[in-house]
């Protein structure tokens, strides 16, 4: 190998230096960047080789060797995961399969390690990036605990009673938030375009944050969710396309999803599918296109799916009545007054639960049609493209900043921080801010030549500080809000 040779003539420093002094021969060599990090897991020094060592992996587009997997085979969980990364679907897939199983008391934990071997994965569990206020706060809650049940493909009798209880009030939380084609209609113009993806849920919100932010320095991006009409079937969902412009529509996902054997293979599928979706969302402002709104027909469950088999799977005799997608309606509504889950919409009753109409088949990795909160809720994303002339807020201008909020604490319930400041001389208009890559609207209050500029935003866990931008003038005003963190806890988990 090149790279050993050429390495072992060049003076070298950290990791690289202690595989190079430990190695005799290429092949010692590629064991001992995967092995040699097994003896700093437990050491205040992890982070710093497990940086460097990944670094160098992703340079040389090394496979891991067996010996490795065998080193680590029989680690617990935690020791074993902190070994792995996400640049291989070798590794991938045994960090899905390493999650697997796990409690809800060890989620906190593998987020944050997550956040460092599987950002992607850690950014679909999380909630970090989605704007305070974009869901009801039991809704977020739900999203939040219903994630975790993906990768550990478990179900507690906890959350199935979550799930019970948002049925039983019969989309109460839902209707709370604007319909899909609501929303669609509002934002839709002569110069729109609609970027569709089938199956794709509110659950992708989070991930959508991360994946779409660096569109933030081309785009003015507005993140919104409504609600899919009932039941959750393409064929009911369609209508919102009918004589508008489609920059793209893709089935790709929604195959995913009714094809996977397992849930390791869908996870990894459901993940990698976003990988490109930055480029192709660009590549959708053709032509006149001034704007591209991304959204879906409905989204799906894999818990639906979890249960059956199991003691929460709660199976209805349809007493004849005609039943659709694996069980999740039916035609007719007269077993309604026995159904307190079920929602009677157009004479279909639709499960808002995971219960079932008795029904021959079975779906192999998730499903849709029914009226879970994962089923009903899409993202619906406007995404603008920023005219060269849009500092005309400011054009030419120079504004003075005076940051009324220095510092800044999360909001315990929330997660969330608000930054305020104010600007000289007022704006008249509206007001963004580009912090830490995200762009974000201002509120914005006017007092005499004064503006008073407000905005919340969701601290990444690793995040000390916050660098903002406000686009208006030239030049473009730009500040630091420090964030205070509260007093770590030691969280020493042996799993």
């Amino acid at each position: 190998m090149d790279t050993w040779l050429w390495s072992k003539t060049k003076d070298c420093t950290g990791y690289l230096k202690r595989c190079l002094e430990k190695s005799v021969s290429v092949g010692s060599f590629e064991e001992c960047l995967y092995c040699e990090i097994i003896q700093d897991i437990d050491t205040p020094f992890y982070r710093k080789y497990y940086d460097q060592r990944r670094q160098l992996l992703a340079g040389m587009k090394l496979t891991p060797p067996f010996v490795f997997f065998e080193r680590i085979k029989e680690f617990k969980k935690f020791a074993a995961l902190k070994t792995l990364t996400d640049l291989t679907q070798q590794e991938r897939r045994l960090i899905i399969e390493l999650t697997a199983g796990l409690e809800e008391y060890f989620y906190e934990p593998a987020y944050e390690l997550l956040e460092t071997i599987y950002p992607d994965m850690a950014k679909y569990l999380g909630n970090d990036l989605i704007t305070p206020g974009l869901l009801p706060d039991n809704v977020e809650s739900y999203y939040k605990r219903y994630k975790w049940h993906k990768p550990t493909n478990t179900v507690s009798g906890e959350f199935i009673n979550t799930v019970s209880e948002f049925a039983e009030r019969k989309g109460y939380d839902i209707y709370s938030l604007p319909s899909r084609n609501e929303l669609v209609s509002e934002m839709y113009n002569d110069r729109s375009a609609i970027y569709f993806i089938d199956c794709m849920g509110a659950e992708y919100m989070n991930l959508l944050f991360s994946k779409l932010r660096k569109l933030g320095d081309k785009f003015d991006i507005t993140y919104r969710v409504g609600y899919c009409s009932l039941p959750s079937a393409s064929e009911f969902n369609r209508d919102f396309l009918s004589n508008r412009r489609i920059a793209e529509s893709t089935g790709l996902l929604d195959s995913f999803k009714h094809i996977m054997p397992d849930h390791i293979t869908g996870i990894l599928q459901e993940l990698s599918f976003f990988d490109e979706l930055e480029e192709k969302i660009e590549k959708a402002f053709g032509g006149d296109t001034e704007r591209v709104i991304l959204t879906s027909d409905h989204g799906s469950s894999r818990l639906a799916v979890l249960v059956r088999q199991t003691e929460f799977d709660n199976k209805v005799d349809p007493e004849g009545g005609e039943i659709f997608e694996y069980g999740r309606y039916c035609e007719g509504t007269e077993l309604e007054n026995k159904l307190p889950t079920a929602i009677s919409y157009d004479e279909k009753l639709i499960f808002a639960d995971y219960s079932r109409f008795t029904q021959k088949g079975s779906p192999t990795y998730e499903m849709h049609g029914g009226a879970s909160v994962e089923e009903w809720l899409v993202p619906v994303i406007t995404i603008d493209r920023r005219k060269a002339d849009a500092s005309s807020v400011g054009e030419l201008m120079e504004y003075s900043i005076k940051v009324l909020t220095p510092s800044v604490k999360k909001n315990v319930r929330t997660g969330a921080v608000t930054v305020r400041f104010e600007i000289t001389p007022a704006v008249r208009e509206r007001v963004y801010v580009t912090a830490n890559s995200r762009r974000i609207e201002c509120r914005l209050e006017i007092e005499n030549e004064n503006n008073i500029c407000s905005f919340d935003y969701k601290p990444d866990f690793k995040e000390n500080s916050i660098h903002v931008s406000v686009h208006i003038g030239d030049p473009e005003p730009m500040f630091y809000v420090k964030i205070v963190k509260p007093i770590a806890q030691n969280k020493g988990f042996d799993i």
